[in-house]
């Protein structure tokens, strides 16, 4: 079921097999089969420009004509470094990138239709997609070895950046 753009699911869970399937539709829709971007949009990053980088993405990505998935999320979790935007590409880990312009979203999505990545705007990578070998994503941090998050430990803001 679909509504205003937001994906529910309505099921009801009578036994393991229910609750495995409803796990798999969570996390297909955490690392989907397609290029999705995510840009931060809490109030740190409204304040420094996430609706400029929001629409430059969303105009650029018609331009092209691409069949890329692009949402708006809460706390990507690093308010100093806004605006954020997450990209989720396919069997890749989730790439963070920080102080993001609208002009660099143009550059991003160049860089994208290139088949290469803006790898010195990356603040960290996380491991939700699976990382190919052939990738080159040597010497972009993980994010449990960046300084900012290397002694954090979140409970209640362990999905900011995931759940819009």
């Amino acid at each position: 079921m679909v509504h205003a753009g937001f994906r529910v699911i309505m099921m009801i869970i009578r036994d393991l097999e229910d609750l495995k399937k409803v796990r798999e539709d969570g996390e297909s829709s955490l690392s989907p089969p397609k290029t999705k971007i995510m840009v931060g949009m809490a109030t740190c990053g409204i304040a420094t420009g996430a609706e400029g980088v929001y629409k430059a993405l969303v105009d650029e990505i018609g331009k092209h004509g691409l069949d890329f998935i692009v949402a708006k999320t809460g706390c990507i979790g690093w308010c100093s470094k806004e605006p954020i935007v997450d990209l989720l590409l396919p069997e890749r880990p989730k790439l963070t990138y920080g102080e993001m312009t609208p002009e660099k979203v143009v550059e991003l999505l160049n860089s994208l239709l290139k088949q290469e990545l803006k790898k010195e705007w990356v603040l960290y990578k996380t491991g939700i997609g699976q990382a190919n070998p052939a990738d080159d994503l040597d010497g972009i941090p993980s994010y449990g070895e960046v300084k900012f998050f290397k002694k954090q430990l979140k409970i209640a803001m362990r999905n900011c950046g995931l759940l819009d």
